[in-house]
Formats: structure tokens, C-alpha cells, sequence
């Protein structure tokens, strides 16, 4: 996962981030959430060496990007999106 957080709340500001996003097809989702970040997003690379150089050479110079944290998912216990009726 990635946390995102940008610089500013200004509607133009988000408008060129969340642009930049959907021209990138290496970021498979991407949520606007509450709390310290703005958005959360889960990317798919090869490996960690190019999850690396995504994050230094692409993600942090889109417009507005203050901050990124990531965390990495080294297990899944239980996987299951579908709400129940």
C-alpha cells in the first residue's frame, strides 16, 4: 500500500494529482481517505527494486505530493470484497 500525502486541500492541486494517477497504469487503485494521508493506493511492479525507483523517480514528483509512506503485504489472511446482502 501506498499513503499519500499532499501538500495542500486545493481543488486544482488535487485535480492535477488524481489526473496524473489515472495516466499511470502501474497504480491498479487509488482512494481518497480520512485521516493523515489524502489518498491510498495499491500498485502493482515487478519487483521491489522497481517499487523503489517508481516511488523516487515517478510518484513523488507528481503535483503536490508533500509526503509517501508505504507498507508491504508480505501475507494475506483473508481477502473478500463482497458485501454481504
Amino acid at each position: 500500500y501506498v499513503f499519500v500525502r499532499l501538500k495542500s486541500m486545493d481543488p486544482t492541486l488535487i485535480e492535477a494529482f488524481e489526473r496524473q494517477i489515472q495516466l499511470m497504469p502501474e497504480v491498479r487503485t487509488c482512494h481518497i481517505v480520512t485521516g493523515s494521508y489524502s489518498h491510498i493506493m495499491v500498485m502493482q511492479l515487478e519487483d521491489i527494486a522497481d517499487y523503489n525507483s517508481y516511488l523516487r523517480e515517478r510518484l513523488s514528483k507528481l503535483p503536490g505530493v508533500a509526503s509517501i509512506q508505504t507498507q508491504v503485504v508480505i501475507d494475506t489472511i483473508k481477502d473478500k470484497i463482497q458485501i454481504p446482502q
